[in-house]
């Protein structure tokens, strides 16, 4: 930034060397103003260096333009950011030219903007235009699926990343293993075949359970394959077997998928699940990972050590099937940054908007249930809440070891081969609805105003 205030000053100083003044003190003038000029210059780019962008300039974090429907990808791209491995390897990546997609160089821009930018508010437009490649169910313009995009987006940064020094950088902060077991006994003795297989997120079911501890238990217990659906060995005959599903290696952040959309089969209709479902602060994974299982199923401890895992972020949806909002309560990993705030401190991404959130309000914010509302003649009724958990993001316990400072570039060069766009004060004009489909365009009273705070059901 210096150099482009260097250049002034020579132009300045050049302009006035060369200016056709009159008067009897003509030189003096000059030389005085050219003083003027110097003096200003270095004062100036004295203040420059003393400034941090994001802490002097900037006293929250960045928000994001909703560009009419695309919280789903606001409220992904704040829990992302705000994973200090994640951001600060995508930021450091560099992935040659055939492999830097549109997508991966708008999102690292975008990152870019939201760690080192002086404005409280980013138009990630161009990244949803680049979105236009990957296949989500709608135009990116339009609401799609936050745990669709999720994954989708996944994706496209592995294929980016191959065969870079960043290779592993998904698996590295999101990525586990699951393992499918099929249990069974045969002359005597215990057998299991197993498969493992890769995951960025795990899904659990909402129907039935009261809490994502229950969810995990329906997971590890499995069904029985028995009768006619019995498992079919070797040897070509049948027995009855267990077939469940447990966790091999854990990663270091554990994505949560509560599955509140699913089809009525007797309607026909998607509808949303507003059960009540309680998560914790803290989540003991041991009992649900293969290691404990088989620790317990041959006897050799009751229980092995704890594998802890903190809550730092649920992405939630406020709304219905057909029409909704989402926005995040993400807990800060790091110390400092543009709040100034502790780590563990909570706030609230919701598009344009970051505030602060009181983290003893999870429960009544993102659990779900009934809450009860006035009715005629003084009457009472209950009524489902529409705003509940949808993503959730644990990071484990040993991984996160003392906060650091939060780390943000001021002065500095963007990543290689990025060059940080131009951003008005203003932001950008929300895009015509026409980029929405029929089908898709969001009512003032079925989506809640990005420039809103959250609704509060009490």
């Amino acid at each position: 930034m210096e150099h482009q205030y260097l250049s002034s000053m020579y132009w300045s100083l050049t302009t006035l060397m060369k200016t056709p003044w009159v008067g009897p003190d003509t030189v003096g003038e000059k030389i005085f103003a050219c003083f003027t000029v110097v003096t200003g210059a270095v004062l100036f780019a004295a203040l420059l260096s003393s400034l941090d962008p994001a802490g002097d300039l900037r006293k929250t974090h960045v928000g994001l333009v909703n560009q009419g429907a695309t919280c789903y990808m606001n409220s992904l791209l704040q829990q992302l950011f705000m994973s200090p491995r994640f951001r600060d390897g995508l930021l450091d990546a560099a992935p040659p030219p055939p492999q830097r997609t549109a997508v991966f160089s708008e999102l690292q821009r975008a990152f870019a903007h939201m760690r080192d930018g002086l404005l409280p508010v980013y138009d990630a437009v161009e990244l949803v235009r680049a979105c236009e490649e990957m296949p989500l169910s709608y135009g990116p313009f339009q609401q799609n699926d936050a745990a669709e995009f999720l994954m989708l987006l996944a994706a496209h940064l592995e294929e980016a990343l191959k065969g870079t020094a960043h290779a592993a950088l998904l698996s590295q902060c999101f990525g586990g293993k699951m393992v499918n077991q099929v249990i069974w006994e045969e002359g005597g003795a215990r057998k299991v075949s197993e498969r493992e297989e890769d995951f960025v997120q795990i899904e659990l079911q909402v129907k039935g359970h009261e809490s994502i501890e229950r969810a995990l238990d329906t997971m590890i217990l499995g069904e029985m394959l028995e009768g006619d659906n019995a498992y079919q060995i070797e040897g070509g005959g049948k027995v009855d077997a267990q077939m469940r599903k447990c966790l091999g290696e854990l990663p270091r952040t554990l994505i949560i998928q509560l599955k509140r959309f699913e089809l009525d089969f007797e309607t026909m209709n998607n509808i949303k699940l507003n059960s009540a479902v309680a998560f914790p602060t803290r989540l003991d994974l041991e009992p649900y990972t293969k290691a404990g299982l088989e620790a317990r199923a041959t006897a050799k401890s009751a229980r092995g050590p704890p594998r802890l895992y903190d809550l730092a972020g649920v992405l939630v949806h406020a709304g219905t099937s057909g029409f909704g909002h989402y926005f995040s309560y993400v807990k800060s990993r790091e110390r400092g940054g543009p709040m100034n705030a502790p780590a563990g401190t909570w706030l609230t991404f919701n598009d344009r908007a970051v505030t602060g959130f009181d983290a003893s309000q999870v429960g009544e914010q993102c659990f779900g249930g009934q809450r009860q509302i006035p009715a005629a003649g003084g009457q009472t009724q209950m009524v489902d809440k529409p705003q509940n958990g949808f993503l959730l993001f644990y990071t484990a316990a040993e991984a996160e070891g003392p906060p650091k400072m939060q780390h943000r570039r001021s002065r500095s060069e963007p990543p290689k081969n990025l060059r940080l766009s131009p951003q008005s004060d203003h932001g950008v004009p929300s895009p015509p609805l026409s980029r929405l489909s029929p089908g898709q365009q969001l009512s003032p009273d079925q989506r809640l105003s990005p420039e809103a705070s959250p609704p509060v059901y009490s």
